[in-house]
Protein backbone atom coordinates (compact mmCIF):
# COMPACT_ATOMS: atom_id res chain seq x y z
CA UNK A 1 0.00 0.00 0.00
CA UNK A 2 2.86 2.38 0.76
CA UNK A 3 4.43 1.53 -2.60
CA UNK A 4 1.19 2.28 -4.41
CA UNK A 5 0.76 5.56 -2.52
CA UNK A 6 4.34 6.67 -3.25
CA UNK A 7 4.19 5.85 -6.95
CA UNK A 8 0.64 7.05 -7.54
CA UNK A 9 1.14 10.45 -5.90
CA UNK A 10 4.55 10.79 -7.54
CA UNK A 11 3.09 10.36 -11.03
CA UNK A 12 0.22 12.71 -10.21
CA UNK A 13 2.77 15.32 -9.12
CA UNK A 14 4.71 14.87 -12.38
CA UNK A 15 1.58 15.91 -14.28
CA UNK A 16 1.54 19.24 -12.43
CA UNK A 17 5.13 20.37 -11.77
CA UNK A 18 8.54 19.94 -13.34
CA UNK A 19 10.31 16.58 -13.00
CA UNK A 20 13.39 18.10 -11.35
CA UNK A 21 11.32 19.94 -8.72
CA UNK A 22 9.12 16.89 -8.09
CA UNK A 23 12.06 14.51 -7.74
CA UNK A 24 13.97 16.91 -5.49
CA UNK A 25 10.98 17.20 -3.15
CA UNK A 26 10.40 13.44 -3.26
CA UNK A 27 14.04 12.47 -2.69
CA UNK A 28 14.40 15.07 0.07
CA UNK A 29 11.32 13.92 1.97
CA UNK A 30 12.39 10.24 1.99
CA UNK A 31 15.33 10.56 4.46
CA UNK A 32 13.34 12.98 6.62
CA UNK A 33 10.48 10.46 6.89
CA UNK A 34 12.93 7.66 7.70
CA UNK A 35 14.49 9.78 10.46
CA UNK A 36 11.10 10.67 11.97
CA UNK A 37 10.11 7.00 11.99
CA UNK A 38 13.39 6.15 13.72
CA UNK A 39 12.88 8.88 16.32
CA UNK A 40 9.36 7.71 17.14
CA UNK A 41 10.57 4.11 17.42
CA UNK A 42 13.46 5.13 19.67
CA UNK A 43 16.00 3.85 17.15
CA UNK A 44 17.63 7.21 16.42
CA UNK A 45 18.90 10.11 18.46
CA UNK A 46 17.83 13.67 17.74
CA UNK A 47 21.32 14.94 18.61
CA UNK A 48 23.22 13.24 15.83
CA UNK A 49 24.86 13.94 12.47
CA UNK A 50 21.96 12.10 10.84
CA UNK A 51 19.52 14.66 12.23
CA UNK A 52 21.80 17.52 11.23
CA UNK A 53 21.81 16.20 7.67
CA UNK A 54 18.01 16.00 7.57
CA UNK A 55 17.76 19.57 8.91
CA UNK A 56 20.07 20.68 6.10
CA UNK A 57 17.85 18.88 3.58
CA UNK A 58 14.71 20.46 5.08
CA UNK A 59 16.14 23.98 4.76
CA UNK A 60 17.00 23.37 1.11
CA UNK A 61 13.51 21.96 0.45
CA UNK A 62 11.80 24.96 2.08
CA UNK A 63 13.93 27.27 -0.03
CA UNK A 64 13.16 25.29 -3.18
CA UNK A 65 9.41 25.35 -2.60
CA UNK A 66 9.49 29.08 -1.78
CA UNK A 67 11.55 29.83 -4.90
CA UNK A 68 9.26 27.77 -7.13
CA UNK A 69 6.18 29.54 -5.78
CA UNK A 70 7.92 32.91 -6.27
CA UNK A 71 8.65 32.10 -9.93
CA UNK A 72 5.07 31.03 -10.63
CA UNK A 73 4.44 34.16 -12.68
CA UNK A 74 7.52 33.59 -14.87
CA UNK A 75 6.53 30.05 -15.85
CA UNK A 76 3.04 29.57 -17.28
CA UNK A 77 1.35 27.33 -14.72
CA UNK A 78 -1.77 27.69 -12.61
CA UNK A 79 -1.14 28.35 -8.93
CA UNK A 80 -3.56 25.59 -7.92
CA UNK A 81 -1.68 23.04 -10.04
CA UNK A 82 1.63 24.21 -8.60
CA UNK A 83 0.43 23.87 -5.00
CA UNK A 84 -1.18 20.49 -5.64
CA UNK A 85 1.99 19.25 -7.37
CA UNK A 86 4.15 20.26 -4.43
CA UNK A 87 1.72 18.66 -1.98
CA UNK A 88 1.51 15.42 -3.98
CA UNK A 89 5.30 15.17 -4.27
CA UNK A 90 5.60 15.69 -0.51
CA UNK A 91 3.03 12.99 0.25
CA UNK A 92 4.77 10.63 -2.18
CA UNK A 93 8.13 11.25 -0.51
CA UNK A 94 6.72 10.66 2.96
CA UNK A 95 5.05 7.43 1.82
CA UNK A 96 8.31 6.35 0.18
CA UNK A 97 10.28 7.08 3.34
CA UNK A 98 7.85 5.16 5.55
CA UNK A 99 8.05 2.26 3.09
CA UNK A 100 11.87 2.24 3.18
CA UNK A 101 11.85 2.24 7.01
CA UNK A 102 9.12 -0.37 7.36
CA UNK A 103 10.69 -2.60 4.71
CA UNK A 104 14.00 -2.57 6.57
CA UNK A 105 12.22 -3.53 9.82
CA UNK A 106 10.47 -6.44 8.10
CA UNK A 107 13.79 -7.70 6.76
CA UNK A 108 15.37 -7.53 10.23
CA UNK A 109 12.54 -9.44 11.91
CA UNK A 110 11.79 -12.07 9.29
CA UNK A 111 15.07 -12.31 7.35
CA UNK A 112 12.99 -12.41 4.15
CA UNK A 113 14.67 -12.16 0.78
CA UNK A 114 14.53 -9.30 -1.70
CA UNK A 115 12.17 -11.18 -4.03
CA UNK A 116 9.80 -12.01 -1.14
CA UNK A 117 9.00 -8.32 -0.68
CA UNK A 118 9.11 -7.43 -4.38
CA UNK A 119 6.60 -10.12 -5.35
CA UNK A 120 4.09 -8.64 -2.91
CA UNK A 121 4.91 -5.11 -4.03
CA UNK A 122 4.33 -5.81 -7.71
CA UNK A 123 1.22 -7.88 -7.08
CA UNK A 124 -0.50 -5.16 -5.05
CA UNK A 125 0.70 -2.47 -7.44
CA UNK A 126 -0.81 -4.27 -10.44
CA UNK A 127 -4.10 -4.97 -8.65
CA UNK A 128 -4.66 -1.47 -7.28
CA UNK A 129 -3.46 0.49 -10.30
CA UNK A 130 -5.54 -1.84 -12.49
CA UNK A 131 -8.59 -1.02 -10.39
CA UNK A 132 -7.89 2.72 -10.63
CA UNK A 133 -7.53 2.57 -14.43
CA UNK A 134 -10.30 0.02 -15.03
CA UNK A 135 -12.68 2.50 -16.63
CA UNK A 136 -10.01 3.66 -19.07
CA UNK A 137 -8.92 0.14 -20.00
CA UNK A 138 -12.51 -1.00 -20.59
CA UNK A 139 -12.98 1.81 -23.10
CA UNK A 140 -9.91 0.75 -25.09
CA UNK A 141 -10.35 -1.85 -27.81
CA UNK A 142 -7.67 -4.09 -29.25
CA UNK A 143 -7.75 -2.19 -32.56
CA UNK A 144 -7.07 1.08 -30.76
CA UNK A 145 -3.86 -0.19 -29.17
CA UNK A 146 -0.69 1.14 -30.77
CA UNK A 147 1.69 -1.83 -30.81
CA UNK A 148 4.74 0.42 -31.17
CA UNK A 149 3.64 2.46 -28.17
CA UNK A 150 2.95 -0.74 -26.22
CA UNK A 151 6.48 -1.97 -26.94
CA UNK A 152 7.95 1.32 -25.77
CA UNK A 153 5.93 1.20 -22.56
CA UNK A 154 7.14 -2.35 -21.84
CA UNK A 155 10.74 -1.26 -22.41
CA UNK A 156 10.20 1.81 -20.23
CA UNK A 157 8.76 -0.32 -17.43
CA UNK A 158 11.72 -2.70 -17.59
CA UNK A 159 14.44 -0.06 -17.64
CA UNK A 160 12.83 2.60 -15.45
CA UNK A 161 10.71 0.52 -13.04
CA UNK A 162 11.71 -3.13 -12.68
CA UNK A 163 15.49 -2.66 -12.55
CA UNK A 164 15.42 0.39 -10.20
CA UNK A 165 12.87 -1.23 -7.88
CA UNK A 166 14.83 -4.48 -7.65
CA UNK A 167 18.15 -2.73 -6.96
CA UNK A 168 16.52 -0.35 -4.45
CA UNK A 169 14.89 -3.18 -2.50
CA UNK A 170 18.12 -5.21 -2.52
CA UNK A 171 19.97 -2.15 -1.22
CA UNK A 172 17.48 -1.85 1.65
CA UNK A 173 18.17 -5.48 2.57
CA UNK A 174 21.95 -5.01 2.43
CA UNK A 175 22.48 -1.43 3.66
CA UNK A 176 19.43 -0.67 5.78
CA UNK A 177 16.86 2.11 5.61
CA UNK A 178 18.87 5.18 6.75
CA UNK A 179 21.66 4.76 4.20
CA UNK A 180 19.38 3.85 1.30
CA UNK A 181 17.20 6.89 1.96
CA UNK A 182 20.07 9.30 1.31
CA UNK A 183 22.07 7.75 -1.56
CA UNK A 184 19.79 8.61 -4.47
CA UNK A 185 20.34 12.36 -5.03
CA UNK A 186 21.26 11.89 -8.69
CA UNK A 187 17.60 11.70 -9.81
CA UNK A 188 16.78 15.44 -9.46
CA UNK A 189 20.17 16.39 -10.90
CA UNK A 190 19.66 14.24 -14.00
CA UNK A 191 16.11 15.56 -14.48
CA UNK A 192 17.42 19.13 -14.16
CA UNK A 193 20.14 18.42 -16.73
CA UNK A 194 17.58 17.19 -19.25
CA UNK A 195 15.31 20.18 -18.61
CA UNK A 196 18.15 22.65 -19.03
CA UNK A 197 19.22 20.96 -22.27
CA UNK A 198 15.78 21.00 -23.91
CA UNK A 199 13.92 23.95 -22.35
CA UNK A 200 15.95 25.80 -19.75
CA UNK A 201 14.81 27.63 -16.64
CA UNK A 202 14.20 31.38 -16.95
CA UNK A 203 15.83 31.95 -13.56
CA UNK A 204 18.86 30.25 -11.98
CA UNK A 205 17.26 30.35 -8.51
CA UNK A 206 15.21 27.15 -8.71
CA UNK A 207 17.97 25.08 -10.42
CA UNK A 208 20.45 26.29 -7.80
CA UNK A 209 18.20 25.13 -4.96
CA UNK A 210 17.62 21.78 -6.68
CA UNK A 211 21.39 21.31 -6.79
CA UNK A 212 21.62 22.47 -3.16
CA UNK A 213 19.10 19.80 -2.16
CA UNK A 214 21.18 17.14 -3.94
CA UNK A 215 24.31 18.41 -2.17
CA UNK A 216 22.50 18.32 1.17
CA UNK A 217 21.60 14.68 0.59
CA UNK A 218 25.21 13.89 -0.32
CA UNK A 219 26.48 15.64 2.81
CA UNK A 220 23.99 13.67 4.89
CA UNK A 221 25.40 10.47 3.48
CA UNK A 222 28.96 11.59 4.27
CA UNK A 223 28.04 12.64 7.80
CA UNK A 224 26.41 9.29 8.48
CA UNK A 225 29.67 7.58 7.48
CA UNK A 226 31.68 9.64 9.97
CA UNK A 227 32.30 8.70 13.57
CA UNK A 228 31.14 11.42 16.01
CA UNK A 229 34.09 13.44 17.28
CA UNK A 230 32.17 15.98 19.31
CA UNK A 231 31.64 15.01 22.94
CA UNK A 232 27.95 15.81 22.81
CA UNK A 233 27.47 13.70 19.73
CA UNK A 234 29.54 10.84 21.03
CA UNK A 235 27.56 10.72 24.24
CA UNK A 236 24.24 10.59 22.39
CA UNK A 237 22.33 7.35 22.22
CA UNK A 238 22.72 5.41 18.92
Amino acid sequence: MLTVAAWYFMFLALQRIEASVESAIYQGCVPIAVLVCGLFAGQASFWSLRTLGCIFISLCLFGLVAARVATEGVIAIEMSRLYSGIALATIAGIAGGVYVYWSAQVVKKTQCKTLDILCNRFYLLIVLTGAVGLSQSLGTTLHAIDLMLLGRLVLLSLVSVVIPVFTLQHAIVVLGAPRVSIIVPSVPALALLVEQSFVGWPSPLVPSLIVATCVAVLFSNAWMSMRPTNHALSSAKP
